[in-house]
Formats: structure tokens, C-alpha cells, sequence
């Protein structure tokens, strides 16, 4: 299926998004429409301690807040992912280029956020993690932060708008390797027509693994094609001949949905070999150092294809979902949530 004329993004050297040259000026006030100008910051800044057991997705939507808040609070973000279950964030985005990096602080004196910004604005220096009673104090301090922005008439940082704009300046940053690992990803698996914006194709996101323990309930796959139907239909799509890349943690997952469509196209990374029946987060973190690398940026090659997506079907109970949500470019009503709404924390 030809993919009609939209505003998508387009592919620029190590860049996914032309709206990324907005961030080229380092002059100028730090704002979120000027990001690269906060990470020029020298006497207020704002480190996130990177968390070493959570999911992902459920750790980057953390980071980003963290993110917002900073811009928020004119302070250059900082990363220390010391400790982070994934490994060294420098292997998947450059810390240097995009002024991340901690170590020239080092030697700082850095104090833990409070809730109420009064009690942070005279601190120079600033850090936070997710980690024990810091968690609390960092989603007060983002909430007390966006009541003072609305009151402003100011887009909370809580909001998908806020978080985009921070999440495309990370996502501007990729390292090479980890670029060249999706690119190479999406060649092999064919999808390089999807991957270009030549073809038009519709996404989703099917958790399995460990998110149904406690957080989720298992949706049955029927539901994913008939709101697959629903959303192309009321876009005024034709359904008959339909190609959906499916983006998942079980390797049965594409020939289920075939046996229910079989005269739609499922596209995925998943090897014929695969015998993954979801992601349990603990198994991952016993990974060695290198097998997490792979599995990540192969992840991240599966997030790069459904923010390409003209619609896409997941559940917001997922980290990966709403991560999802925030990196893509096309409007919010493009995206259907199984379960419940899109939600700014945890």
C-alpha cells in the first residue's frame, strides 16, 4: 500500500526528524523550543542517577520527565547511568555531543530534589533517581512545577507535547552503532520501503512476559485486528490488502495474528529460530553486557519502525507503549490504547 502525502519523518545522516533543526541554535534563552541552549548551561544543572532494575521503557519515560523538568527550570540535564541494568547509555545516544555527559560535575556538590520548587531554586546543582523515597519527592516536584505552568498558561511537562520535544532531542543523539544496527535490522527483515515512508503500514504493540504478572491483562489478538479495522476506517482506509509491522516480546505473536488475518502482511524482526515467549525483565538483567546490547538496540530498531507507523494499537498499562506515543510525530489520535489512557508517570 503507496503511503499517502503526510508530514512524516525523513531520514537525515544519524537524524530520524526534520523537526530536529529547530534545536540548532545554541544562542538564545534555554527553553523547549531551544533545548541545545539549556545543555550550554554552566551554573544550574540536573543529573539523573539512572535506575539498575526497571524496564526500558519504564526507566526512559522516568529520564524524560527528569528531562522536562530541567528545561523547565532552565538547568542542564546530565545522565549517570553508572548503574543502569542496560549498560553505559553512551553505547545507545552520545552523551558528549548532546552535553550530557557527568564527568566534568564530578566534583560538584550535588543535592537531592525536593518536592516544592521554592526549596529547589536557590540549589545550583541538583540530582534525582527512582530509586527509594527520591521517587515521591521527583513526581511532587514535576507536579508542583506544572500547576505553576498552568497558571502561567504554560504546557505542563507532564503532557505528550512536553515530552516529545525533549524525547526527539535525545532520540537527535543516537550513537552510530546503535544507528547502524536499526538501518541493518530493517534492510534484513525488508522493511527498508516501510522504513523510507514509501510504503504505509500500521503497528502494534502486544506485551506478553512479565507485564501480565500483576500490571496488565492478557488481550486477546482479535481485539488488536478489529481496532487495527476501526482506526484504518475511520482514517478512510482500504483494509483489504493491509500490511501491520508487529512489535512484541513472543515470538508466536505474527503467526497467531496470520492465522486471524491471513490476507493481511505481518512484518517483523522476529527470527524463524525465536523461542522468546515474552520479556521478563529479571532474566534480562542477568544478560551479559553484550547480549543486552544486542536485544536493546534490536528493541530500539522495533520502537524506530511503529514511531513510522500511520496507526498504531497498543496498551498504555505498557512503559513501551506510552514511550511509543511520545516519540512518534503523527497526531495523538492516531494511537488506540486497548486499555487505558496515556498517563505522564510511573
Amino acid at each position: 500500500m503507496e503511503s499517502p502525502k503526510q508530514s512524516q519523518e525523513k531520514d537525515h545522516g544519524y537524524y530520524f526528524y526534520d523537526e530536529y533543526k529547530i534545536y540548532e541554535n545554541k544562542s538564545g534563552d534555554c527553553s523547549f523550543d531551544n533545548i541545545l541552549a539549556c545543555q550550554y548551561i554552566q551554573n544550574r544543572t540536573f543529573l539523573y542517577i539512572m535506575a539498575g532494575r526497571f524496564g526500558f521503557g519504564s526507566e526512559m519515560n522516568q529520564l524524560l520527565i527528569g528531562f522536562a523538568y530541567s528545561v523547565a527550570t532552565k538547568r542542564r540535564f546530565l545522565i549517570d547511568s553508572r548503574h543502569w541494568n542496560y549498560g553505559r547509555f553512551e553505547d545507545y545516544f552520545q552523551l558528549i555531543r548532546s552535553k550530557f555527559i557527568l564527568d566534568e560535575w564530578k566534583n560538584h556538590t550535588l543535592k537531592f530534589l525536593e518536592e516544592y520548587d521554592t526549596e529547589n531554586d536557590h540549589v545550583p546543582h541538583l540530582k534525582t533517581t527512582r530509586e527509594g523515597a527520591q521517587v515521591v519527592k521527583f513526581w511532587r516536584a514535576g507536579g508542583n512545577i506544572d500547576r505553576i505552568r498552568v497558571k502561567q498558561k504554560e504546557t505542563p511537562i507532564m503532557s505528550i507535547t512536553i515530552k516529545r520535544k525533549v524525547a526527539h532531542y535525545l532520540w537527535r543523539y543516537m550513537t552510530r552503532e546503535t544507528y547502524e544496527t536499526i538501518k541493518s535490522s530493517i534492510s534484513n527483515a525488508g522493511m527498508l520501503d516501510y522504513f523510507n515512508s514509501n510504503k504505509l503500514f500500521y503497528a502494534c504493540h502486544i506485551r506478553k512476559g512479565d507485564k501480565l504478572r500483576k500490571e496488565a491483562s492478557d488481550i486477546p489478538l482479535n481485539r488488536y485486528i478489529q481496532a487495527i479495522e476501526r482506526l484504518a476506517k475511520n482514517q478512510g482506509m482500504n483494509i483489504t490488502n493491509f500490511s501491520v509491522f508487529v512489535a512484541g516480546d513472543n515470538h508466536e505473536l505474527v503467526h497467531n495474528l496470520k492465522e486471524l488475518k491471513p490476507q493481511w502482511t505481518f512484518l517483523s524482526f522476529h527470527y524463524q529460530n525465536s523461542t522468546k515467549l515474552g520479556h521478563f525483565q529479571d532474566k534480562f538483567n542477568r544478560l551479559s553486557s553484550a547480549k543486552k546490547l544486542v536485544e536493546t538496540r534490536l528493541f530500539l530498531a522495533e520502537l524506530v519502525m511503529v514511531t513510522r507507523a500511520y496507526g498504531l494499537i497498543c496498551t498504555m498499562s505498557s512503559n513501551v507503549c506510552r514511550l511509543i506515543h511520545i516519540l512518534r510525530y503523527q497526531a495523538e489520535n492516531t494511537v488506540v490504547s486497548l486499555d487505558r489512557r496515556w498517563y505522564a508517570t510511573r
